[in-house]
């Protein structure tokens, strides 16, 4: 309801983003996975999602997982500042989305970062190879996103949330498409999508989407990369780190 909506622009200061699915970097392959994904999620999900009053309480799910210490460690002084700042009751959840809500081996993703951080060249060139092609038929963003996109659904699910907060880059497109879909569900709602950026200087691309509502970024310059990747000036905003 408004009353929610104006709780959630107060805690976020934001308009709403663009919700524009667009086109599948993959083209025909990938479309039609979607669509098929879409179906099976009408025919399973739909049916289960119920909306829930949360009365007062505004429900805030912050979306991490323990691949190096800044993501935890922001998650955490993320939650500290808004219950600090809250006027009205909040309940907040800190969840690492792959170890929690995925299967093998994607719930070893911390432990997969801590073998290849100690393996600088093959971290580089996993790094470089993502970088360059995301947003291209040879991106490995929509093929995780189809992997990753019921365990995503059973999230939000169990969660909840009014407000899902991400502060790591793997988790914007699949949870993004979750949050377009339980928009246009008959029983579905409004559920808001931000996500903070936690990275200061090489800033990878699967960190901005088109599709958040609000993206808080540490720097000028990532402001710039942020409207390279096709976000608008509304959807942004600089607050350091």
């Amino acid at each position: 309801g408004m009353d929610e909506r104006d709780r959630v622009d107060e805690i976020l200061g934001g308009r709403r983003g663009n919700e524009e699915e667009g086109r599948s970097a993959g083209g025909s392959f990938y479309n039609l996975a979607w669509a098929l994904s879409h179906r099976l999620a009408q025919r399973f999900w739909e049916r289960r999602w119920k909306s829930r009053s949360h009365g007062e309480t505004t429900r805030v799910l912050i979306l991490m997982s323990e691949t190096g210490g800044g993501h935890k460690a922001s998650a955490w002084s993320i939650a500290e500042a808004l219950e600090a700042q809250a006027d009205h009751p909040l309940q907040i959840s800190i969840v690492d989305m792959f170890v929690r809500h995925t299967n093998f081996p994607f719930n070893r993703l911390p432990k997969l970062y801590s073998f290849l951080s100690n393996k600088p060249r093959m971290w580089e060139a996993v790094y470089k190879t993502t970088k360059m092609t995301a947003g291209t038929m040879l991106g490995c963003q929509e093929a995780l996103s189809l992997a990753w996109i019921d365990h995503f659904h059973r999230c939000v699910e169990e969660e909840d949330p009014d407000i899902i907060i991400s502060v790591h880059p793997l988790v914007q497109d699949g949870v993004a498409r979750v949050v377009r879909r339980i928009r246009s569900w008959k029983n579905g709602r409004d559920i808001v999508l931000v996500t903070i950026v936690t990275d200061l200087v090489d800033i990878h691309p699967f960190w901005f989407h088109t599709a958040v509502d609000r993206c808080f970024l540490p720097t000028g310059s990532a402001r710039d990369m942020a409207s390279q990747f096709g976000l608008a000036d509304s959807q942004l905003s600089v607050c350091g780190l």
